[in-house]
């Protein structure tokens, strides 16, 4: 009798340690939801430091849920903005689901050329988009002035 009692307890524990290794693999992937890239698309690129004259958005381009081709942002600033020193004011996305490099307010110097920036996805680091970041400044030779007498 003492032996049946011990081989139940035995395959009773073994048992509940398979329920339970096989149940914690589950709860982690349900806590995991797919990165939706296809949702990580910028609708605006506020800066800090001045404010926008114009702004052109194409969204990267996505297969099958990865990137095939950076996005491009074009920004136009006004010609009295002396510096180039400029930084992300704000960022639309949801931050429980995607994260931006350079990180909001940190001075990218864009004198150098296009600034890339990354939006990540916060479940699958390995899962980005891409938007390259130009500065234009504005054209005041195409702007005509109006003399009032």
């Amino acid at each position: 009798m003492k032996i049946q009692t011990a081989k139940f307890f035995l395959l009773f524990q073994f048992i509940s340690f398979f329920l339970m290794v096989s149940c914690q693999g589950e709860d982690s992937n349900e806590m995991r939801p797919d990165p939706e890239l296809e949702n990580a698309q910028l609708k605006s690129f506020p800066l800090s430091e001045v404010s926008l004259m114009n702004i052109k958005i194409v969204h990267p381009e996505l297969v099958k849920g990865e990137e095939k081709k950076y996005g491009e942002i074009e920004i136009t600033i006004p010609t009295v903005h002396q510096s180039l020193m400029l930084s992300l004011k704000q960022f639309d996305l949801d931050h429980n689901k995607y994260s931006i490099l350079p990180s909001i307010g940190d001075q990218q110097d864009f004198s150098k050329g296009p600034v890339i920036y990354t939006i990540s996805s916060n479940f699958h680091r390995d899962k980005s988009v891409h938007y390259k970041v130009k500065i234009v400044i504005e054209d005041k030779s195409n702007m005509i002035s109006v003399d009032r007498k």
